[in-house]
C-alpha cells in the first residue's frame, strides 16, 4: 500500500506538474496524500513530495490560500523533525506563491531570508532551485547582472537554458529601449 498508494502516485505527481499536466498532478497527489492520511503517515517523505507538486499545482491556477497551507505544514513537519533540508525545500518551493499573490519583492526578500534560514545556508540540492527561481525573477525586475551571476551557477539542463534566453532577450529589450526612442522597435518589428 505505501509503495502503490503513496510514493509512486507522489513520485509521479512531481512529473506530471513539471510536465504540465496539472490534472494528472492534482489527481496523483491528492491519492498519495489520501494514502498517506489513511495509514496514519502525514508526514512522509512521499507525502511531501506530494505535498510540493500539489502546492505548485494549485499556485498555478491562482489557488493560494491552500498552496500556502500545505508547504506550511510541510516546514513545520521538517522543523520539528530537525530536517533543515526539508525545511530549506519548503520554504523555496514557497517562493513561487509568494510571487504571484505578494509581487516580486516579497518573493526576493524570502529566497533571501531562505537563503540564511535558521540553520546556516541552503543545503546543496537545494542551493539550485533558489538560484533558478531568484534568477527568472531578477531578469522580470531587471537586475539582469544578478540574473546572469546565478545562472552561471545552474547546472547544465533545460532550466538553464531557458534562463539564458530570457537573460539574452532581456537584454536585448534594454539595449533597444536605451539606443531608441521606441520609435525604432516598430520600424525594427
Amino acid at each position: 500500500d505505501l509503495l502503490r498508494g503513496m510514493v509512486l502516485p507522489a513520485v509521479r505527481s512531481r512529473i506530471a506538474e513539471r510536465r504540465g499536466s496539472l490534472t494528472e498532478a492534482e489527481n496523483l497527489a491528492r491519492r498519495a496524500l489520501a494514502t498517506a492520511a489513511s495509514l496514519d503517515l502525514p508526514f512522509h517523505t512521499a507525502g511531501q513530495e506530494a505535498r510540493v507538486a500539489l502546492s505548485r499545482v494549485l499556485t498555478e491556477r491562482g489557488e493560494f490560500e491552500e498552496a500556502d497551507e500545505l508547504l506550511t505544514s510541510a516546514i513545520a513537519s521538517y522543523r520539528t523533525r530537525g530536517w533543515r533540508g526539508g525545511v530549506a525545500e519548503a520554504e523555496i518551493e514557497l517562493v513561487p506563491t509568494i510571487a504571484a499573490r505578494d509581487g516580486i519583492d516579497a518573493a526576493l526578500a524570502a529566497i533571501a531570508e531562505a537563503r540564511v534560514g535558521d540553520a546556516g545556508p541552503l543545503p546543496p540540492a537545494v542551493q539550485p532551485v533558489a538560484d533558478r527561481l531568484e534568477a527568472g525573477l531578477r531578469i522580470e525586475v531587471g537586475d539582469l547582472e544578478r540574473a546572469a551571476t546565478l545562472i552561471e551557477r545552474l547546472p547544465a539542463g533545460v532550466d538553464r537554458q531557458l534562463l539564458e534566453v530570457a537573460l539574452a532577450l532581456a537584454r536585448a529589450w534594454t539595449y533597444i529601449l536605451a539606443n531608441t526612442s521606441g520609435e525604432g522597435w516598430v520600424r525594427m518589428s
